[in-house]
């Protein structure tokens, strides 16, 4: 076939033989949707498949990608529960759509064999995935030598994450390059009709065998696409893979399932439609969740997401052309919807029979796809971050901060913005708020992130924001600000200060931000210019955390600030005696802690020499001691001045004043006074 592209399709005057080839496939493979049937997994387990539902549909689009509802519409003459009977079986197999005797065994006959109605179909499908598979063991063996195992210099680090093909930056008289060059024209050619083809095969009623060998096409043509640096082809691939892995449908059907009562009597009717086995409009016999062929489709999502996790940039963010990569498919529609169809999901075998559960499990893409195995597999993408070039790392960090304030947006109060510190979602580009859209009917998003009515306990993209943190500490302190620091501890305190975010989501961003804070100190190896830069950082962040903006407060920020000021009192312990900047920041922390009273409305302004007959130093009275919040604070910014103080009064004791430099004494900070009297 690449032949074929350069001797006609390469010439832009040449007949478009291969682009015409790819179209002719594709429309005979979608030309007869009522012989291919609809598989109802893709759609998910426990949720509604009768046309009443297209009201929900024109809300949120077509399942899919939009390529079953072709499908739908051909067969809904039928009535559905027959349907839901009558379509068990595979509509596409090679056992029951292949020929059963070869024609040239047949000359001597004088009448044809038999040609089953789908074969036709059948060769069609295994043209295209011929073609797919040729495009992946063709440029991935190249992909490999030039970009993984191409030789290094002494000290250069292996590369883990490489980057995509640039193929204007290779030698262009090497056939390699000319043979990737042809791929990626062929490919940039005719991604949209394999796209729209194996989208909606992958939807029919396939066979395991065929499903996995479709599935199989889409993986080896994403990651193609993003080998040769195709970004558009890529993302494309990357959405329909997102929409088949996580039906609109199981999202939208969360809500409605956890509204109904458990104790709804049953009715006359469900009682006949479960004894006949067919499902009522309207009614689920199970739990919202994923099927076996959805979730193999999250694995595949996934696994191409690692493999081109250095190449993805800003296409991680599910915002970003409707994409649901890493740490969108953490954003968890995957995870929750897997998560709540809970162990008593009953995931069903395609063809509903012995044989096809078998062949399932010898299949590696259809092997490990429990929970368990496929949130591992998640937790490997958020793993292999420490792989990623400083610039790849700053996509996948900021990526995953825009689908938390995304998220978190939508579970604010309605007409409450989330206003952050750095530009931690899209919005933030050209806007410094947040503005989610009041959609009350679900609270969805254009990307495709959905919420329960109920509130969440976290927020998933901040637990895996500090957990790829402390992957990548040496980040924080030894590269740029931009990389890491600003992107991270901006967006936690964008969260923090944020007074209409959910309390436990506050809470647990000041949780993620305290140890990120009292760690960074202590693996600072250097002592040189980079020591006290890194020590400004983190007390200025801390400082944010704990000195209020206004003095407006409640229970949750009054909690907040005692975690701060028990990070400081930590890092005080365990660093202190490192510090060289900001004591003027640690005093200024904790005198935060201490609300001078407002004076009375009516009580007239005094005069200087009436402030004196009063006493000249007596300080201001204090407001915190009817509110019992504050004791807290009192409490921890006391025991850290006595530590200090203590430090000052030992080495003052035992050590003379110019031993400290003119700095403040910080060696004695935390150390046993016992040792100070024995070194005297």
């Amino acid at each position: 076939m690449r032949n074929v592209w350069d001797r006609y399709d390469a010439e832009e005057s040449g007949s478009k033989v291969f682009t015409s080839l790819i179209t002719a496939l594709k429309r005979l493979v979608t030309e007869r949707p009522q012989l291919l049937g609809v598989c109802q997994q893709m759609f998910g387990v426990g949720v509604s498949t009768h046309p009443a539902s297209a009201s929900t549909e024109s809300v949120y689009g077509l399942d899919v990608g939009g390529v079953a509802g072709m499908v739908a519409s051909a067969a809904s003459a039928t009535v559905s529960g027959v349907a839901n009977m009558m379509t068990t079986e595979a509509g596409l197999s090679v056992q029951s759509s292949s020929m059963k005797l070869q024609c040239i065994d047949q000359l001597d006959k004088a009448d044809s064999p038999p040609i089953p109605e789908s074969y036709l179909y059948l060769l069609g499908v295994q043209c295209l995935v011929s073609l797919c598979e040729g495009f992946a063991s063709f440029t991935a063996p190249l992909y490999n030598s030039i970009m993984v195992q191409k030789p290094r210099s002494a000290g250069d680090p292996v590369i883990r994450a490489p980057p995509a093909l640039d193929l204007s930056k290779m030698a262009q008289d090497e056939p390699a390059t000319k043979q990737l060059r042809t791929v990626h024209d062929m490919v940039e050619s005719a991604w949209p009709a394999l796209l729209a083809a194996l989208s909606f095969l992958i939807s029919t009623n396939l066979s395991d065998e065929l499903f996995v060998d479709v599935l199989a096409s889409y993986q080896a043509l994403t990651t193609v696409s993003g080998m040769l640096g195709l970004t558009t082809p890529r993302d494309a691939f990357f959405t329909s893979l997102a929409r088949l892995a996580i039906p609109t449908r199981v999202v939208s059907s969360l809500d409605s399932y956890a509204s109904v009562e458990p104790s709804t009597p049953r009715t006359a009717a469900t009682a006949i439609s479960e004894s006949f086995g067919v499902t009522l409009p309207g009614t689920n016999t199970q739990p919202p969740g994923l099927s076996e062929r959805n979730m193999a489709c999250l694995k595949v999502l996934v696994a191409s997401a690692l493999f081109l996790a250095g190449s993805l940039g800003e296409s991680w963010h599910p915002g970003s052309k409707r994409n649901t990569i890493g740490p969108g498919a953490g954003s968890l529609p995957p995870s929750r919807s897997v998560s709540t169809s809970g162990p008593s999901q009953q995931l069903a075998a395609p063809g509903g029979n012995q044989q096809s559960a078998t062949s399932q499990a010898k299949h590696p893409l259809l092997a490990d796809l429990d929970p368990d195995s496929l949130q591992h597999a998640i937790q490997r993408l958020f793993d292999a971050s420490k792989n990623l070039e400083d610039y790849a790392f700053r996509d996948f960090v900021n990526a995953l901060c825009k689908l938390s304030a995304a998220m978190i947006g939508m579970q604010s109060e309605p007409g409450e913005t989330l206003t952050a510190e750095n530009e931690s979602t899209d919005e933030l580009a050209t806007s410094p708020t947040l503005s989610p859209p009041v959609e009350s009917a679900h609270r969805r998003r254009v990307s495709g992130i959905h919420l329960p009515r109920t509130l969440r306990s976290g927020d998933f993209g901040i637990s895996k924001l500090g957990g790829v943190a402390m992957l990548n500490i040496h980040r924080l302190i030894y590269r740029s600000p931009d990389v890491a620091w600003d992107p991270i501890t901006g967006h936690l305190l964008s969260v923090i200060r944020h007074p209409h975010a959910p309390p436990t989501i506050r809470t647990q961003a000041a949780r993620v931000l305290d140890d990120i804070l009292v760690v960074v100190p202590r693996n600072i190896t250097t002592s040189g210019e980079l020591q006290p830069k890194v020590q400004r950082r983190v007390l200025d962040v801390l400082a944010q955390q704990v000195i209020p903006e206004s003095s407006v407060s409640n229970s949750t920020t009054v909690e907040i600030r005692r975690m701060g000021l028990e990070t400081l009192h930590q890092i005080l312990q365990s660093s202190g005696h490192t510090l060289v900047v900001g004591w003027e920041t640690i005093f200024e922390m904790l005198g935060s802690v201490c609300k001078p009273a407002p004076a009375p409305a009516a009580t007239p302004v005094t005069s200087p020499s009436s402030q004196q007959q009063l006493g000249r130093n007596r300080p201001p009275p204090l407001d915190y001691l009817n509110e019992k919040g504050y004791t807290s604070l009192v409490k921890i910014a006391f025991q850290s001045l006595t530590l200090y103080s203590r430090a000052i009064w030992t080495t003052g004791r035992y050590q003379h004043r110019a031993d400290s430099g003119g700095k403040p004494p910080l060696g004695s900070l935390g150390f046993d006074p016992g040792e100070a009297q024995g070194r005297g």
